[in-house]
C-alpha cells in the first residue's frame, strides 16, 4: 500500500467536512486557506506517526484543531470580547426562555431570517474549546468518542464541554430571537 495515496484519499473524503470546520473554527476567515494547507502539510510530515487501524478522520480532525488554535494564537488581538459571566437563571427568565421558545416555533422563517451571521457570532463567543467541540460535533459529525480521542480529553470532559457549548450558543439564540420578536423589522415603535 502506498501511504501518500492512502493519505490523499482519507483527506479527499473528509475534505468538504474539515473545511466547513475550519472556517468556523478560524477567526479569520482570511487564515482559511492556509490553515488548510498546513493541515494538509502536518499531516503529510507526520503520516508515519498514524497507527493503521485507528480512527482516521479523528487524527486529521486533530492535527486541524490545534492548526486553527495555533492561527487563532497569532491574532489574538482580533479575538471577540469574551461575554461576561452568565448569572443563575430565575424562575421568571426560565418561564420568559420557555416564552420565547414558543414564539419562535410559531414563526421559525422569521427567526431564521439573519441566523447564520447570530449563529457564527454565538460560536466565536465560546472559549477554543467548547467551540472546537462543538464544530467536531456538529459540523464534522464525529461521535463524543471521536471527539474525545481528537481533543485528548475524557469522554466525560469533551460531553460536559459539548452539552456547555450547546447551551451557550442556545441562549445568545434565544436572546437575540426574543430581542428580534420584540422588535421585528419594517414595525414603528
Amino acid at each position: 500500500m502506498n501511504p501518500s495515496k492512502d493519505l490523499t484519499d482519507g483527506l479527499n473524503r473528509l475534505r468538504e467536512g474539515l473545511t466547513a470546520y475550519c472556517a468556523r473554527l478560524l477567526w479569520s476567515t482570511g487564515d482559511l486557506e492556509d490553515a488548510l494547507q498546513e493541515t494538509m502539510l502536518i499531516a503529510l510530515n507526520k503520516h508515519h506517526e498514524f497507527e493503521p487501524g485507528t480512527d482516521f478522520r479523528a487524527w486529521i480532525y486533530r492535527i486541524a484543531t490545534l492548526t486553527c488554535f495555533g492561527f487563532n494564537r497569532r491574532r489574538k488581538h482580533e479575538r471577540p470580547a469574551e461575554s461576561a459571566p452568565e448569572s443563575a437563571v430565575s424562575l421568571e427568565e426560565e418561564l420568559e426562555r420557555e416564552y420565547t421558545y414558543e414564539e419562535i416555533l410559531r414563526d421559525p422563517a422569521g427567526v431564521l431570517e439573519n441566523f447564520e451571521d447570530h449563529l457564527r457570532r454565538a460560536c466565536l463567543e465560546l472559549n477554543d474549546n467548547e467551540r472546537a467541540i462543538l464544530l467536531l460535533k456538529t459540523v464534522g459529525g464525529l461521535t463524543c468518542a471521536e471527539i474525545a480521542r481528537t481533543m485528548e480529553v475524557p469522554l466525560g470532559t469533551a460531553q460536559g464541554l459539548l452539552t456547555r457549548a450547546r447551551m451557550k450558543v442556545r441562549e445568545k439564540l434565544s436572546t437575540w430571537a426574543r430581542a428580534k420578536l420584540q422588535n421585528p423589522p419594517g414595525v414603528d415603535t
